[in-house]
Parts: C-alpha cells; sequence; structure tokens
C-alpha cells in the first residue's frame, strides 16, 4: 500500500530569502520544486533543464508520481557544481507474512500489492504498473539488474538482461564519474529515461560515490530533471 502525504487543500503563495552567500538563483534552484535548475559555481554560469529542452520533464512523464512530490533537494558535487533533484514521498506497509529466508542483510521488507519487496523493487513495480520498463541496480559484488526478489548474496539467479543501449549508457557514466555507484532503479519507456534512487526517510542521504554518479550522468548528456529521490517510511 501506497499513501502520499496530506497537501494544503487551498493554494499557498510562499516567498524565498537566499541564503547568507547563496545567490537568488540558487535559492530558486534549492526551493522550486521540479525546476530542474542547474547551478555550476565553477563556470559561475547557469544552466536550466526545463520542459523547453529535448530531456523528458517528471510532470508529463511521471504523472502517476505527482500526487507524492514533495520539495527538491540540492547536491553539491565535487566539480563544484550544484543539482536540484525533485523529491517524493511514499509510505509503505510492513511485510506481516512469512518472512522470506534471504533478508539482504536485514533490508526492511516491505508490502506492495500483496507481495513482499524491498524498497527498491516496491519503488520499480511501481514504474512498471503503469507502462515503464526498469530494473533495479545492484552493484553489490558486480554488476546486478533485477526485477525480483534476490534469493542469496550471488544474485545471480535472479539477474536479468537489459538493452544494450541503456547498459552502454551506464557504463560510460561509469567510466566519466569514476565510480561504480548507481542509483537504486533505473527505468525508461522509448527513449526517455530515469534514475531513481530510494532513501528511508531520515535514515539513508546521498553518498559521495553517487555524487560522482551524478557528476558522470551529466557529462554524458543526462539532465538534471532525469533524477529523481524517491524518499519512503513505514505507516
Amino acid at each position: 500500500m501506497v499513501q502520499k502525504r496530506d497537501e494544503h487543500k487551498e493554494p499557498v503563495i510562499r516567498a524565498f530569502v537566499a541564503l547568507p552567500g547563496e545567490t537568488l538563483v540558487e535559492a530558486a534552484a534549492r526551493l522550486l520544486p521540479g525546476s530542474g535548475l542547474f547551478v555550476s559555481r565553477a563556470g559561475k554560469e547557469i544552466a536550466t533543464n526545463n520542459m523547453n529542452d529535448d530531456h523528458p520533464s517528471q510532470e508529463d512523464h511521471l504523472g502517476f508520481l505527482q500526487q507524492y512530490k514533495t520539495e527538491s533537494e540540492i547536491f553539491s558535487l565535487s566539480s563544484g557544481e550544484q543539482v536540484s533533484i525533485q523529491k517524493y514521498f511514499l509510505h509503505f506497509d510492513l511485510w506481516r507474512g512469512a518472512k522470506p529466508e534471504f533478508d539482504f542483510g536485514q533490508k526492511p521488507i516491505l508490502a506492495f500489492e500483496g507481495k513482499a519487496c524491498f524498497a527498491e523493487l516496491a519503488i520499480l513495480r511501481m514504474f512498471l504498473k503503469h507502462g515503464w520498463d526498469g530494473a533495479w541496480v545492484e552493484t553489490y559484488g558486480g554488476v546486478h539488474f533485477l526485477r525480483s526478489m534476490p534469493n542469496t548474496w550471488s544474485l545471480k539467479s535472479e539477474h536479468i538482461q537489459i538493452p544494450a543501449d541503456k547498459e552502454d549508457l551506464l557504463k560510460r557514466i561509469w567510466k566519466a564519474g569514476d565510480t561504480r555507484a548507481c542509483f537504486d532503479v533505473l527505468v525508461w519507456s522509448g527513449a526517455d529515461i530515469f534514475f531513481c534512487e530510494a532513501k528511508r526517510l531520515k535514515k539513508d542521504r546521498l553518498n559521495e560515490a553517487q555524487k560522482k554518479f551524478i557528476q558522470g550522468a551529466l557529462a554524458c548528456g543526462i539532465s538534471p530533471s532525469q533524477f529523481l529521490i524517491a524518499e519512503w517510511d513505514l505507516l
């Protein structure tokens, strides 16, 4: 079961103020959800990725997620760039049935549509349900693409093949970012691609390797609007 956060019924007018040492454009990138604003400190240039470019917008392509939309968050990369990534908040039920034999190091086991799964798979299945294709990208002990609950640490029996162009893109990103980290869920529909990271509320944050993945992706032509964070908690 997925539930959305309660939202204001009436329109709310908000003002924002720049933090010390922050420009108004940087403040806008930090505070305006879904703006796709991309701030480069190193080059002192502002680049935006909005609905007028060739990159897919979350509003147009991920309509099923918009009810869960919250704020965006600014991440500083080692290059000096700052990237605004849209966040969504999801509630899941804890699985109450028989516990799977393998729990991936005591990962929380959630209930999604009557089945036990990890958060990465629950989020992936939300996309699959709405017509997207995709996989959970797990880089522990090698690179594995998953759509089902793993049974052992090897992950080999659950490994699936993804389209060659999607795997080639990941390889280019890893090379450009000098990392083997990745966002948890890669989804695609035709030429449209999104990267989604699952983070439990107040317990997980993007690590430095994942920020290097973002930096590598930007170098390969991926837009900030193609990243999203699915923040989740238990009901």
